[in-house]
């Protein structure tokens, strides 16, 4: 198993990463509500969006309840004190990671 730190500004944002030898899309937006938070797209890179609006909930897989869409590995968010991160924490003090079982499928 490995780990890739996907970069992040701290902003919203969309760009593409490769994740398991494929290229996604991904969107990453604020959402200024009291239940809110930061907020992510899966999307294929040039194509359908596949999944909507999944929080970013530290310790928590969010591809576990989209394993049909066959991304290969498990999509993190790593926040210090185990806390969503706030508008200003991605990119600093909050991480997103992917995580393969296979090293040769890293970007």
């Amino acid at each position: 198993m490995s780990f890739y730190d996907i970069p992040l500004s701290g902003l919203p944002e969309t760009f593409t990463v490769r994740l398991d030898g494929q290229d996604y899309r991904l969107t990453l937006r604020w959402c200024d509500a009291p239940e809110g938070g930061w907020l992510l797209d899966l999307a294929e890179a040039e194509g359908a969006t596949l999944a909507a609006g999944l929080p970013l909930l530290p310790g928590v897989d969010l591809l576990a309840g989209h394993a049909h869409l066959g991304v290969g590995g498990k999509l993190w968010c790593h926040s210090p004190g185990g806390r969503p991160p706030g508008p200003g924490d991605l990119g600093t003090s909050a991480q997103l990671i992917f995580e393969t079982d296979d090293e040769e499928d890293m970007p």
